[in-house]
């Protein structure tokens, strides 16, 4: 079984504010590799009302939700009643 690790902890100690680490991060990410605003905005809904959110994570897969829905082409880690997370691709 392979040790998973907390991705928050992972930030460098002398990062202060590890909320502006992540939005110079989201800032950083090229337009064609971003999804659309709506979209964006949909993946986060979604996100905030799942059983595995904390705190801006994921619990299944440890990623920062917000991240992982700003790239285009991703997906939701979940596989929720034989779909395949509860967002789209896009």
């Amino acid at each position: 079984m392979t040790q998973r690790f907390c991705r928050k902890c992972m930030i460098p100690d002398y990062v202060e504010d590890k909320e502006e680490f992540i939005s110079v991060y989201l800032d950083q990410i090229p337009p064609q590799d971003r999804t659309e605003e709506a979209v964006y905005d949909s993946r986060l809904k979604a996100c905030s009302i799942c059983e595995y959110y904390l705190n801006g994570m994921c619990r299944l897969c440890g990623c920062f939700v917000s991240i992982r829905a700003a790239h285009k082409g991703q997906r939701c880690p979940g596989d929720f009643g034989g779909t395949t997370g509860r967002w789209e691709t896009g």
